[in-house]
């Protein structure tokens, strides 16, 4: 798997691609935000860039950014993130059978590439042949678009006039806007977004940034909440 050369052949890998392609086109924007934004805000171009690679945490690194602007400490940024990225703790959890027999670096590898669009991809395909090359081709690629995006913004936001970034806070939310709702197509994710937008409605006042953490949670919590009695009425009507 993927340490011979004629892996790089498999045809699981560039079923990962192909399929993964689209997702990118989302990928890409919400990454060249991240940077123009970031640079926006004074960071450090190379911090940024720096943060991509490492981190690579999208939506966490572009909350933590909000987060940066409105002087939020330290503990808050993370406890936010943590929250944040706590889904993928359900994701591993749904990979262990499936990747129990592989070498841990390549876990390792796996669970660093791991991403909301590589899940989508690979969560019907777990236990079927090439599940691994599948995996790990997908996310690999929306790592180099998340971090070649991330470039971009950088670049672009170092270009740009000042007046046109002062305004980018709005850009990026207009973007995330644009690429989120159409993803939004069931009852749970319906009722996360709602809640979080009535949530932070209601306490956009609060200090710190802890406005962003509570309707984060909140809407978090009213996802699962959703998901959890959906399931519960579908095994009941399966049961009768």
């Amino acid at each position: 798997m993927l340490t011979h050369p004629a892996a790089f052949r498999h045809p699981k890998i560039k079923k990962g691609l192909r399929e993964t392609a689209p997702m990118l086109l989302a990928v890409i924007p919400l990454a060249t935000s991240y940077g123009a934004t970031g640079i926006a805000q004074g960071e450090n171009g190379w911090l940024l860039l720096l943060s991509s690679m490492l981190i690579f945490a999208g939506s966490a690194q572009l909350m933590a950014l909000g987060l940066i602007a409105a002087d939020s400490p330290l503990w808050l940024i993370l406890l936010t993130t943590l929250i944040i990225n706590s889904r993928h703790l359900l994701y591993a959890t749904s990979l262990i059978q499936p990747l129990k027999n592989i070498p841990d670096w390549r876990k390792r590898l796996a669970a660093f590439v791991l991403n909301d669009e590589t899940y989508a991809l690979i969560s019907s395909q777990t236990g079927k042949s090439g599940f691994y090359p599948l995996m790990v081709s997908s996310g690999l690629a929306t790592w180099s678009s998340w971090v070649l995006g991330t470039a971009l913004g950088i670049s672009l936001g170092q270009q740009l006039p000042e007046r046109l970034l002062a305004e980018l806070d709005v850009i990026l939310v207009l973007t995330f806007l644009c690429l989120l709702v159409p993803g939004m197509n069931n009852n749970a994710h319906r009722a996360t977004a709602l809640i979080a937008t009535l949530t932070i409605s209601l306490c956009w006042h609060w200090p710190l940034g802890s406005d962003l953490l509570f309707a984060g949670t909140a809407g978090i919590f009213a996802g699962a909440l959703v998901n959890h009695l959906q399931r519960t009425s579908t095994r009941m009507l399966e049961k009768n």
